[in-house]
């Protein structure tokens, strides 16, 4: 279940979550190109299956509480370690996001008349889409319509969520939730406004998903003893409830952010239990999780182009069309952390974090 410090299972749950966006934002950009001729897809008939693929995002939030947890479990109460925790942070999440982002500064830049969304070049929203500021777009819309690269949005909830761990490492262990707990909560008194994005964040149900996966995490900390019968219930569970989701008021943090528990719940104890086992290539797409995350976006807008110029939109089946816009998405994302991600994390791991972490 476990190699060193690393639960192996939450590789192949990177990888679900990834490929679940990547699929949503395939569907997505078919069904913008219907009405120039190409084939609906069956996925986009169905409500649900239409915009479920977001879940995705929803387990990565689930799994940042885990690790976070599982990771930071004996460095309380020491300065030193909130600081190396904040910097190591730092370099994971910026210089791979900066390299996805510059391409997009490029289209935007040179590019932009053939983008009805931004359609013109706007250097403060470079300077905020680069540094991950929460702004308001003058369009009453969400972070993912601000920041040029759109999904950057989670990544403002992540960081958020680092900064608030920075400041619980300062304490001894046992304050860690309260301090978590009492952060998140404050927000919720929040009202939320579209038009003061910080205050959005403060006060979202999304929160509520990174404590979710930091109680998984104490759990296995504490190597408390799960049944499988409740493990695997769990698993079973999700999917119902996610279902179920579309028939009741919407909060996010709880609508999907609970199924997204249930099923990191399920598939983490039920294979410490020995009884599941994920498939290699899920823990492949796993590793390159972050790249594809940021890469997918840009591939797909390029091939939806290619495919717009050639007249081929009509000639295959929409859900091929899906499949087939996904999974260049998935290859092209892992060829990025192979040659991009992978060496800028050794390289920054060896010459900023190597010496810090042996002290």
């Amino acid at each position: 279940m476990a190699q060193g410090d690393k639960i192996l299972s939450i590789q192949a749950l990177r990888g679900i979550a990834a490929i679940l966006v990547v699929v949503f934002h395939a569907q997505v950009l078919l069904e913008k190109f219907v009405a120039k001729g190409a084939q609906p897809a069956w996925l986009n008939s169905i409500p649900l299956l239409a915009k479920g693929g977001q879940v995705g995002v929803d387990i990565f939030f689930v799994i940042s509480g885990l690790v976070i947890v599982y990771t930071c479990w004996d460095r309380f109460g020491c300065p030193v370690n909130a600081a190396f925790f904040l910097k190591k942070r730092i370099f994971r999440i910026f210089p791979v996001y900066w390299l996805n982002l510059v391409p997009w500064v490029i289209v935007f830049l040179f590019f932009s008349h053939a983008l009805a969304s931004h359609p013109v070049f706007n250097l403060e929203q470079t300077i905020f889409s680069f540094f991950l500021i929460p702004c308001f777009n003058g369009m009453n819309g969400p972070l993912n319509t601000y920041y040029l690269l759109g999904a950057a949005w989670a990544l403002t909830y992540e960081f958020y969520f680092y900064l608030l761990v920075t400041l619980a490492l300062f304490f001894d262990r046992k304050w860690f939730v309260p301090i978590i707990i009492i952060c998140f909560a404050g927000g919720t008194f929040i009202p939320q406004k579209e038009t003061i994005p910080l205050l959005t964040i403060f006060s979202s149900s999304l929160l509520a998903e990174f404590l979710y996966g930091m109680a998984i995490g104490y759990a296995l900390r504490r190597a408390v003893r799960i049944p499988k019968w409740s493990a695997l219930s769990a698993l079973l569970l999700a999917p119902a409830l996610f279902w179920g989701s579309e028939y009741l008021p919407f909060y996010r943090g709880y609508s999907w952010g609970i199924p997204a528990a249930l099923l990191v719940f399920g598939v983490v104890f039920l294979d410490r239990a020995g009884t599941l086992r994920m498939p290699c290539w899920l823990s492949a797409v796993g590793n390159s999780s972050y790249s594809l995350y940021l890469s997918h976006g840009i591939v797909q807008s390029a091939l939806g182009k290619i495919l717009t110029l050639s007249g081929m939109w009509p000639a295959l089946s929409g859900d091929l069309y899906v499949f087939l816009i996904s999974l260049i998405s998935i290859l092209t994302g892992y060829c990025c952390w192979l040659l991009t991600e992978k060496p800028l994390d050794a390289w920054f791991s060896r010459r900023f974090l190597r010496r810090e972490a042996a002290r």
